[in-house]
């Protein structure tokens, strides 16, 4: 537990999640304590789970319903305000709601990606999202071509059917037709929500967007890319070569969706994005259009009419279309199909700039 000591002695704010599913929580609020109390804040949602006295520290219930998280992130933004100013420990909260700047928030997050790499998951709507770094990448296969992002934020799994259900409930959305009315089939809670368009992707990030009050879309072609690969032009997300136990592919023989996550951490991409061969083919915001990319040729344009470019394979393909290169195209923005889902993303410092 070298790591989780070395993460507390540099953090200015300690924020431990008090759940019987995280194990590191004891070693978390040891740490903490022999280092600075005043420090930790725990969050959880019962507080039955917590199961030693906590009296000392700052502590938050929260539930991970959309409407409730915003108040949430105010509640925790007092508490982190509170910690970086020296001030007197503010009452135990019993529930979310509180005021507060955006600033702190934003120290929150950064402090989670700088320390963690992935932002607690309840900030954002139950949404881990990862940091892939600005830079340079060769993108395409053997078309390839130098090509650059600035810093940005991806989901670390697709949108599954119980992120989406929230949407649909919350909007009166159409379901997707594999499920029955507003039921998702039977033990498929986690596994990515397929059947939905372009636009039904678009719709879930500005609904998500105004639920959470942070700037969600979906992932430009360019940055899926970086996401799956890396800056090695990698084949796979893995490496260079297929192997059929890392990914949801026609080989696997499951001939359907499986549960995010199921193949990592081994098939995680260099910067540790999951499920980014295989399983289901992900829309990007990206138009079809001829290379060498650029961002400022109108193809990443929410308003252009035109096909738009689906990445990642899924669980009926083989080897080559599960590639990271791969580009499924001929897409009508309003098609719907059962191999077909999306993730998010999200531009770092958006939020401070609206």
């Amino acid at each position: 537990m070298q790591d989780v000591w070395d993460y507390c002695a540099k953090a200015r704010v300690v924020i431990a999640e008090l759940t019987g599913q995280n194990p590191n929580v004891y070693y978390e609020a040891g740490y903490a304590h022999a280092f600075d109390a005043e420090k930790v804040v725990f969050i959880t949602q019962s507080m039955e789970e917590v199961t030693f006295d906590i009296r000392h520290f700052r502590c938050i219930v929260y539930s991970t319903l959309p409407r409730d998280l915003r108040d949430f992130r105010r509640q925790l933004t007092k508490n982190i305000e509170a910690v970086l100013a020296e001030q007197p420990r503010p009452a135990q909260a019993t529930g979310v709601g509180a005021s507060g700047s955006d600033r702190a928030g934003r120290v929150a997050e950064d402090m989670a990606f700088r320390h963690a790499g992935v932002i607690l998951p309840p900030l954002l709507g139950s949404v881990e999202l990862l940091l892939i770094p600005r830079g340079e990448f060769n993108m395409g296969g053997w078309e390839h071509h130098r090509t650059s992002v600035d810093d940005f934020y991806i989901g670390k799994y697709p949108v599954t059917n119980a992120q989406y259900k929230h949407f649909t409930e919350a909007t009166g959305q159409e379901s997707p037709a594999h499920w029955s009315g507003r039921v998702i089939p039977g033990g498929k809670d986690n596994h990515p929500v397929v059947h939905v368009s372009w636009h039904d992707a678009q719709a879930y990030c500005h609904w998500l967007a105004r639920e959470i009050g942070e700037v969600f879309r979906l992932p430009t072609e360019a940055e899926w890319e970086k996401s799956a690969q890396g800056t090695q032009r990698r084949a796979y997300p893995w490496g260079d070569e297929f192997d059929q136990s890392m990914c949801n592919s026609m080989g696997s023989g499951v001939g359907d969706t499986t549960p995010v996550g199921s193949y990592s951490p081994g098939s995680d991409s260099p910067y540790g994005v999951a499920d980014m061969a295989g399983n289901v083919w992900e829309w990007t915001n990206s138009l079809l259009k001829p290379y060498p990319y650029s961002s400022d040729d109108g193809r990443e344009s929410p308003e252009a009419e035109g096909e738009r470019v689906l990445r990642g394979g899924c669980f009926n393909n083989g080897p080559e279309e599960v590639k990271c290169a791969y580009r499924h195209v001929h897409n009508d923005p309003g098609k719907r199909g059962k191999d077909m889902g999306f993730r998010v993303a999200a531009t770092r410092g958006a939020a401070q700039e609206r």
